[in-house]
């Protein structure tokens, strides 16, 4: 699969199978950063990210996500300023945006990356929903500089912790030695259950069925929030995510919501410092439920 992204990955020196992305991230944090170390990540991004860097005192930094990628001025101020040892990237169907990496400002990460001397951590939780190919990090760089995460809990079950990580092989060497003080191994029977689906080509007709469903269920979720009176800033192609502005404090929102019995997902959440947002993140699934579309209007 990862040949097929251009991705060169040779199974014995470039791969790490570990119990999920987020242990794999959590591999590469323990082995890169130490207290007061620099890392930069997207705002809004994935928030346990922003605990898991903070679990280990690191300094972070945000820089702001649009449509085509991070804001590349910001990037490389902070990153001649700051001298950051990581910087992490969730560019293909972005958490919560659904924006993908474009090709020019994949290009300029890379040469920053070079130019500064960092690491780029590129986060693939979301990418299968994807229905081209996307551009990787990690296709482009040859895995010089750039670490790739990936897993199957987002498109399979979120109880089926399989992972893999892929980098040059003397990261990859030592991530092993980590995994192995940490845990020895990962789970077989569910390496084992992904072989199969994988090799059988079950998993492919399974991603071609889903990707359906979640494209039709995004746009009705889309329709259904502007008739509730939110701007969509940009409905993304791929993925389960749907990002929204209601227009007012929307933690606020969300408190008001919670009375009611319903949890909605403030764009505070996204940002490493908690900063006051206007927006909302859905999942495509809220199609489902009906009856949060007269609550939410009700709001609002």
């Amino acid at each position: 699969m990862l040949g097929g992204q251009g991705i060169a990955a040779h199974p014995d020196h470039h791969l790490l199978m570990t119990a999920g992305v987020t242990h794999g991230i959590d591999l590469v944090l323990r082995l890169m950063v130490q207290r007061g170390d620099t890392v930069l990540v997207e705002e809004p991004g994935w928030p346990l990210i922003f605990g898991r860097l903070a679990a280990y005192e690191a300094r972070i930094i945000s820089v702001p996500r649009g449509r085509e990628g991070p804001d590349l001025e910001v990037l490389e101020r902070l990153a001649a300023e700051h001298k950051p040892k990581l910087f992490l990237i969730n560019s293909v169907v972005h958490n919560p945006t659904g924006y993908t990496l474009g090709a020019a400002a994949a290009h300029d990460i890379l040469r920053l990356a070079e130019k500064y001397d960092f690491m780029v951590l590129e986060d693939d939780t979301y990418a299968d929903f994807h229905d081209g190919t996307a551009i990787r990090l990690a296709s482009m760089d040859r895995l010089q500089r750039v670490i790739l995460v990936t897993g199957y809990a987002k498109t399979m079950a979120v109880g089926l912790r399989v992972g893999v990580l892929a980098a040059r092989p003397d990261i990859v060497a030592r991530l092993t030695d980590l995994k192995l003080l940490a845990g020895l191994c990962t789970p077989q029977l569910g390496e084992n259950v992904m072989a199969r689906l994988l090799k059988d080509g079950h998993y492919g007709r399974h991603l071609s069925r889903l990707r359906q469903r979640v494209n039709q269920a995004r746009q009705k979720c889309a329709d259904a929030l502007i008739g509730c009176g939110l701007t969509l800033p940009y409905l993304p192609p791929a993925g389960i995510f749907v990002w929204a502005d209601c227009g007012q404090d929307s933690e606020a929102v969300a408190r008001a919501a919670s009375a009611k019995g319903m949890l909605l997902a403030p764009g505070t959440l996204f940002s490493p410092t908690q900063a006051p947002s206007s927006m909302l993140r859905f999942t495509v699934s809220a199609v489902e439920q009906p009856e949060l579309w007269s609550v939410l209007k009700g709001l609002l």
